[in-house]
């Protein structure tokens, strides 16, 4: 499990905000890698967001709609914590050993 700290930005399109998602950087994390983050607001508020990525957002922020900054209690600017997991699947082929 990893975590970084990220700055509240706007969603660049009208279609992004449409979508529920909250939006980082590829730079930042892959969305090919996990399909969820979580966000840690403060000590007790932790909140689980599906995401993708997208070049509108600038490295180092995370792109919230305005629904999701009034429910989640943040602002524009603001630094959130944010934790993702990288789960890695195997398919084996022949289960001879």
């Amino acid at each position: 499990m990893s975590t970084l700290k990220l700055r509240i930005s706007k969603l660049p399109t009208t279609e992004t905000s449409l979508t529920n998602k909250v939006y980082l950087n590829q730079s930042d994390l892959d969305a090919a890698l996990t399909s969820y983050v979580r966000v840690i607001t403060g000590p007790a508020h932790n909140y689980i967001f599906s995401f993708a990525n997208h070049n509108g957002i600038q490295p180092g922020e995370i792109g919230f709609s305005l629904p999701q900054r009034r429910w989640t209690n943040v602002g524009l600017e603001q630094i959130v914590q944010y934790f993702f997991r990288s789960i890695l699947t195997l398919f084996l082929l022949d289960n001879k050993l």
